[in-house]
């Protein structure tokens, strides 16, 4: 392919090269215009660190479809396993806040045990995101606070705070801890 493209085809390369965004299809167009300067093909491998394979699936691709051709992903991706109505279903059950899922995992456990279908963490969390949920991290709410009787606290608690002798010490106890 050395010298065979138009002056006009290598103007085209560099302006889609400047107009791309993906790391990936730039190095195609790099490959391309690299073999018509008449690079080598293990100096083209060195540059761009791809095989030489790939350089020659993309000048093929080049040859027969043109920038076009070049610049298309032909990769699929996988199924969803889980189908276009069993996906509303879970987008139904979980908007309706019925049922509270604080994490991904628990949300995996539910389609495992109502669809029989298994989901790792990292699948159902791209899954979520699919569907249009994020995550948010549920926040502590205080109980209803009654704030007299918290200024009654804080004004009983300065006034023994001010009672101390050097050796004195104030100790809280809550709920959650035990008397030694």
């Amino acid at each position: 392919m050395p010298e065979i493209l138009t002056e006009e085809e290598v103007l085209v390369l560099r302006k889609a090269h400047k107009q791309v965004r993906d790391k990936r299809l730039a190095d195609r167009i790099k490959a391309i215009l690299m073999v018509h300067r008449g690079f080598t093909y293990p100096q083209i491998i060195a540059a761009l660190l791809l095989d030489e394979t790939t350089i020659r699936r993309y000048v093929k691709s080049f040859k027969q479809e043109g920038l076009s051709g070049l610049l298309q992903f032909h990769y699929t991706g996988g199924h969803p396993r889980l189908t276009k109505t069993q996906e509303l279903e879970l987008k139904n059950h979980l908007a309706e806040g019925e049922h509270i899922y604080l994490t991904a995992k628990e949300v995996a456990r539910y389609i495992k045990s109502t669809y029989h279908i298994k989901y790792s963490v990292i699948g159902m969390t791209k899954l979520l995101h699919r569907l249009g949920f994020v995550y948010k991290k549920p926040k502590l709410v205080p109980a209803k606070a009654d704030l007299d009787k918290q200024r009654a606290f804080l004004d009983e608690y300065l006034k023994l705070k001010n009672q101390l002798e050097a050796a004195d010490q104030i100790y809280f106890l809550d709920a959650n801890s035990s008397p030694a």
